[in-house]
């Protein structure tokens, strides 16, 4: 039978981070990325950089005297070698910095954010072009339903901007990705309900619809914190966690083509692992498939979805085409740790 995709534990060495939930993590090249922040026993601010030529962790030590302090839950995107951060979180102080870390220095620039977005943590980004676009997040009373744009070429600073439409809610730890010349929001919490809702902002005119999602059946449960990737034509969405607090590590597709959900059972090599609940995670794309990493309660464990076939044909076609094993183990309950400062389990 062939093997589509699976999952494999990529075994970590070096300097391996305490703690990865709700980390920045941003791909730098083919063979690297970099894990920013994150909560633990104390929330960091230190640089972890990750090679999948050695599967190693390494400390990276930054020149600058000004960097951004400790946080979790902020944003960061890659643009021309620079990695572009926002806000994030810190004990009750919401961020709302805006720093930029060369990647072939390592040195931090903070930037002009004047009138621009609140502190939050737990909102979204995508860079589209030279345009960086940021929606929701947490803020420290409520959350926001607010899309701002960045030029990283000009001058023009922060700009909101009004939507038209079937507007998304206010919403944190959703997911945010870029589909054609929209922009697509899907999950996340809104007040206090976790929902499975998905919206679709046009970058032309900013008209917000409502996907109707088909294959109700197959469609996600309603969560938060979950990550994902786009591969070609499709998302795929991998984990989170809903309002009981159950973590997931079941594996969707959604067309993009068709607005419908398949679940992807995946095959993986024998005598090994499914891997482990988790959200507050990350995933990246990378040329073999998705990495995911870390995750809330977890250390910098990586694991990679590995996708076998070309994919260039219709993806739904030959999921469905196989017979697929799906070999969960079930995942013993992790125990909470004792944080004497925060904790970062009521948080979205």
């Amino acid at each position: 039978m062939s093997k589509l995709v699976r999952w494999e534990e990529l075994k970590v060495t070096g300097e391996i981070p305490e703690k990865t939930s709700k980390a920045s993590v941003v791909m730098i090249s083919e063979t690297e990325f970099v894990l920013l922040f994150g909560f633990s026993s104390q929330t960091t601010d230190k640089i972890y950089h990750f090679s999948l030529n050695t599967n190693t962790w390494t400390i990276v030590n930054s020149p600058s005297k000004e960097y951004p302090a400790s946080r979790y839950g902020a944003s960061a995107d890659l643009y021309k070698g620079d990695v572009y951060v926002f806000g994030g979180i810190s004990g009750q102080i919401y961020y709302k910095e805006f720093w930029k870390l060369s990647q072939n220095t390592w040195e931090w620039q903070k930037l002009d954010c004047e009138n621009g977005p609140s502190g939050r943590q737990s909102h979204r980004t995508v860079i589209i072009g030279s345009q960086l676009f940021l929606y929701g997040g947490r803020l420290r009373n409520g959350q926001s339903d607010e899309l701002w744009v960045y030029d990283l070429n000009g001058e023009l600073g922060w700009n909101k901007i009004t939507l038209g439409g079937q507007k998304p809610p206010q919403l944190s730890s959703q997911l945010m990705f870029k589909s054609g010349s929209n922009l697509v929001i899907y999950g996340g919490v809104s007040i206090s309900t976790y929902t499975n809702e998905m919206y679709m902002i046009s970058l032309k005119d900013f008209n917000s619809i409502k996907i109707k999602q088909t294959s109700t059946s197959e469609r996600p449960s309603n969560r938060a914190s979950s990550a994902g990737i786009i591969w070609n034509n499709y998302l795929i969405l991998f984990g989170g966690r809903n309002q009981r607090s159950e973590y997931f590590n079941d594996f969707h597709l959604f067309n993009l083509d068709t607005n419908s959900w398949s679940p992807a059972k995946t095959m993986f090599p024998p005598q090994s692992a499914m891997i482990s609940k988790r959200a507050c995670h990350n995933c990246i794309k990378c040329k073999d498939g998705m990495l995911v990493i870390g995750g809330e309660f977890l250390d910098g464990d990586v694991w990679l979805l590995r996708i076998l076939d070309d994919l260039k044909t219709d993806l739904y076609d030959l999921f469905l085409s196989q017979k697929f094993t799906n070999n969960r183990e079930e995942i013993e309950n992790e125990s909470e740790e004792d944080y004497s400062d925060e904790d970062e389990s009521d948080e979205y």
